[in-house]
């Protein structure tokens, strides 16, 4: 072989091996595995993310939760850009619980249309996405487990931390420690959100929110493409690169 052909195959080497320390890192298989367990009893619950009851409806109703979430985004940055960095941390972390409710809403979209079954309006049962850690492990498990540019951009180790503190509940302790004042123990300290939650943290959450965001709206081609020019356009103004530090 050619020197050039050389140095391919081995960036093809050191590619392969990246992606097999990156699965093992976010423990993918396993992950997944509980994850589409997760969709399994989504699916036979009887619970509806949209219940229209022709597809027409189903999707003009997933398309809503969609537009609604990237409302989300988009106030998420303009607090972070008037440094409310704990605001903008709670709201990119409700963000990512809506992108679990739309990847529900987008597999019971494609069940329905391969099935040829509709929704009921009238099966609103016990939502499985009440429980906050949840709609974050599975928020992770869809936009996080295999996701190329998140990785590059955020930094695989802190991908892979970040599905770990979804499973742990550790994201739902950051998540109230946004938007709360407490008192420690001994009466005498007040934690203030403001003082807890630093730049690097609201900066880390709101990209990973737009990348999230962004791996599960691609059910509109419109919408996907105007939030991934808003994405870019907010993480080069913050000189974010692969990794942020201080997370």
């Amino acid at each position: 072989m050619t020197n050039k052909e050389d140095e391919i195959v081995e960036q093809i080497e050191k590619w392969d091996k990246e992606a097999a320390e990156t699965i093992l890192r976010k423990n993918a298989v396993e992950r997944f595995k509980r994850y589409s367990g997760e969709l399994s009893t989504f699916m036979s619950s009887g619970f509806k993310v949209v219940t229209g009851s022709t597809q027409e409806e189903m999707l003009r109703q997933l398309l809503q939760i969609i537009k609604h979430a990237d409302g989300l985004w988009n106030d998420t940055t303009l607090l972070f850009r008037r440094k409310r960095y704990a605001t903008a941390c709670f709201l990119s972390i409700v963000c990512i619980e809506e992108c679990a409710k739309i990847n529900f809403g987008e597999f019971q979209f494609y069940f329905s249309s391969v099935y040829s079954k509709t929704s009921s309006a009238n099966l609103r049962r016990r939502s499985l996405l009440s429980s906050h850690v949840r709609k974050h492990f599975l928020a992770a498990c869809a936009g996080a487990l295999v996701n190329s540019r998140m990785d590059s951009i955020l930094g695989p180790k802190q991908v892979a931390s970040f599905i770990s503190d979804c499973e742990t509940g550790k994201l739902e302790k950051l998540r109230q420690s946004c938007l709360y004042a407490d008192i420690n123990q001994g009466g005498r300290t007040v934690f203030l959100p403001m003082e807890q939650i630093s730049r690097e943290q609201a900066l880390f959450y709101t990209c990973l929110a737009g990348e999230l965001l962004m791996q599960v709206a691609g059910i509109d081609y419109s919408i996907l493409e105007g939030l991934r020019d808003r994405v870019d356009k907010f993480e080069k103004e913050n000189g974010v690169d692969a990794g942020i530090s201080g997370v």
